[in-house]
């Protein structure tokens, strides 16, 4: 009786475990989409697109921008602007 008890509750620690990790791992970021989507110097074309920061729909991987606007601490810099005059005005 003990041994099934036991397994059960180890089955139950690795199955919490996995979805702990599961939901942070997919975890939105909205806010930096309504941060981009608020620049006043942010072009129409582009707001609401996640693959301006993100490769493809799963938002894993990122652009090269995704990568600088992440170096420059989730902030469109001056610098950022000038060097992705694509994304902006």
């Amino acid at each position: 009786m003990f041994d099934a008890k036991l397994k059960v509750s180890i089955i139950f620690l690795f199955v919490a475990i996995f979805l702990t990790f599961a939901v942070f791992k997919s975890e939105a970021r909205p806010k930096y989409m309504t941060r981009y989507n608020t620049d006043k110097s942010a072009k129409r074309e582009y707001k609401n697109k996640c693959t301006i920061c993100h490769i493809g729909r799963g938002g894993a991987e990122n652009t090269y921008f995704g990568e600088d606007f992440a170096d420059s601490g989730y902030r469109f810099t001056p610098e950022l602007k000038a060097k992705y005059p694509k994304y902006f005005k």
